[in-house]
């Protein structure tokens, strides 16, 4: 995976799962190891905003992103599906995190 020069957008669920910051700060330094610019939305405020505030503000952060990077158990996440929807509609790269990835 060579993101030299991109900006990446971490996606992944965050509603509902305990120690979500930890996972999304393990995964942004493991993606500034590869040089680029990381868009991580675990550092917005976690409350004060409604849930559909929050995708309007990660569907910008997709839009300015040149890669989406995909944390393990998405699948249910609704957030995550409608980021993927938007990034699939713009022609984006879409990076899943490898299953081998320990999570903190």
């Amino acid at each position: 995976m060579n993101l030299e020069g991109k900006i990446a957008f971490i996606s992944g669920a965050i509603t509902g799962v305990e120690g979500y910051r930890n996972i999304f700060a393990a995964a942004e330094q493991r993606l500034r190891e590869q040089d680029c610019t990381v868009l991580n939305p675990a550092v917005l405020p976690p409350s004060g905003m409604a849930w559909e505030a929050y995708l309007r503000i990660t569907k910008a952060m997709v839009r300015e992103a040149d890669v989406v990077y995909v944390l393990q158990n998405w699948e249910h996440s609704r957030g995550v599906k409608e980021e993927l929807a938007l990034a699939e509609s713009l022609g984006k790269e879409i990076i899943y995190e490898p299953r081998e990835v320990v999570i903190v």
